[in-house]
């Protein structure tokens, strides 16, 4: 049987201390429950691709608790200000461009994997309020070298509309999040799913944080990185609804 953490303050910083090692947790999401790891750490989005049984060319999104820890992560338009000013926190995965240090090959990626990211089903090193763990002290990979699949100089990323989840992100930092189930199957919504589908695999999770029954529609996913407004997926926010909200700002200006 694989740790349930309660959600208090007890199983947010046992998760947290987990996630700081490199380790995959199951995690509630305002859609479905989610495979989170950290991304700053060199090898751990490898470990949930490989749990997940999924190609690591598939992109990732990026989870953080608030705008504030977007500032050392990626550039954001007025359209995607605007965006997140009306959905955040909510169902919405926004791909904009990955910020890059002054100086980095915008191009690198953790030694141990690909390049970087769009979104996954379920659903920052921005030193926003809380932010701790491997970044802080300079020892984690920076942002242009997260291994989060798709283009390299891409990110999705979502602010979660679940209030257990975001007070994870303050403690712990931004994470790697994507639906928790094996390629495939349907995404897991509840504890007992969780437990079916990766249970009998030892050690493969190393918790899951309760936060009850996960029952949401997936999160709309959209590229702001082109000339256009973009429909990557589909979701809970109607794509005409995105077009109206930004109305004449070029996604990426």
């Amino acid at each position: 049987m694989i740790e349930v953490l309660a959600g208090d303050s007890i199983g947010l910083r046992r998760c947290a201390r987990l996630l700081a090692e490199g380790l995959v947790v199951a995690v509630p999401t305002d859609t479905v429950y989610g495979l989170a790891c950290d991304p700053r750490i060199p090898g751990a989005t490898r470990r949930l691709y490989s749990i997940k049984v999924r190609s690591p060319a598939l992109a990732t999104a990026v989870l953080v608790a608030s705008v504030n820890q977007l500032s050392d992560l990626a550039e954001i338009s007025d359209a995607a200000k605007r965006l997140a000013t009306r959905y955040w926190p909510g169902p919405l995965t926004v791909v904009v461009a990955r910020r890059a240090a002054p100086g980095s090959d915008s191009g690198g990626s953790d030694p141990g994997g690909s390049g970087a990211g769009v979104s996954g089903t379920a659903g920052a090193g921005a030193a926003g309020a809380g932010h701790r763990g491997p970044a802080s002290d300079g020892s984690g990979l920076p942002v242009e070298r997260w291994d989060l699949g798709g283009e390299p100089c891409t990110i999705g990323v979502r602010v979660p509309g679940h209030t257990l989840l975001r007070r994870l992100l303050e403690e712990a930092g931004p994470l790697a999040v994507t639906s928790a189930n094996p390629h495939g199957r349907p995404p897991a919504t509840s504890i007992s799913e969780l437990q079916e589908q990766f249970g009998e695999d030892e050690g493969a999770l190393a918790a899951i944080l309760d936060g009850g029954t996960c029952n949401g529609v997936p999160s709309t996913v959209v590229d702001l990185t082109g000339a256009v407004l973009a429909c990557i997926r589909n979701g809970a926010i109607p794509f005409d609804d995105l077009e109206a909200c930004i109305g004449s700002l070029r996604p990426a200006g």
